[in-house]
């Protein structure tokens, strides 16, 4: 089978741009409906004097109950939303970095002998603020992201499957 022309759904990156093997595809973010009890951490951009953290911006990292298939679960959230906007469960067990700036997440995480790298980017409007979040990069790595951030932007560099260097940008926004 050709991964060239394997169709993904929203979100999910082109396949073939990284090499991934077809035995790992189902291990890619699932998108679901259902979001899993534990909060592990959570992250927010930007804090608001007298609003509660449940109303703003941010992206809850959970962990789904144990002996399900799918372990962490990323659920992100818009401002004053009453339900996420993404929910996506990966069969990863733990998070080897994570890294924000503005409306850039980057997380890698690890469940065995590769990592895979999510960048998720709040993008629309006139700021991250007011944007809507998305799914911009999913990668299996053979090794370690190195992640930059500057007042702009966020760098991701990674050796994809086949070793090869890759590297991608993401404008912060505005703060």
């Amino acid at each position: 089978m050709d991964l060239t022309q394997t169709l993904v759904p929203v979100f999910v990156c082109v396949i073939a741009a990284i090499g991934l093997p077809e035995r790992l595809q189902g291990q890619l973010l699932k998108m679901d409906r259902d979001v899993c009890p534990e909060i592990v951490t959570t992250l927010v951009p930007q804090r608001v004097f007298k609003r509660p953290t449940n109303s703003l911006q941010r992206l809850e990292i959970r962990s789904c109950l144990p002996g399900e298939t799918e372990n962490l679960q990323f659920v992100v959230w818009e401002n004053n939303a009453t339900k996420p906007s993404i929910v996506a469960t990966t069969s990863d067990e733990a998070i080897v970095q994570i890294a924000m700036s503005g409306g850039v997440f980057v997380i890698e995480t690890t469940g065995g002998s590769r990592d895979f790298l999510f960048v998720i980017v709040y993008e629309g409007g006139t700021s991250f603020r007011n944007g809507k979040p998305r799914i911009a990069l999913q990668a299996v790595t053979k090794g370690r992201a190195a992640i930059r951030t500057s007042q702009t932007r966020v760098s991701v560099d990674y050796p994809d499957l086949r070793g090869e260097q890759r590297h991608v940008e993401y404008p912060i926004g505005d703060e």
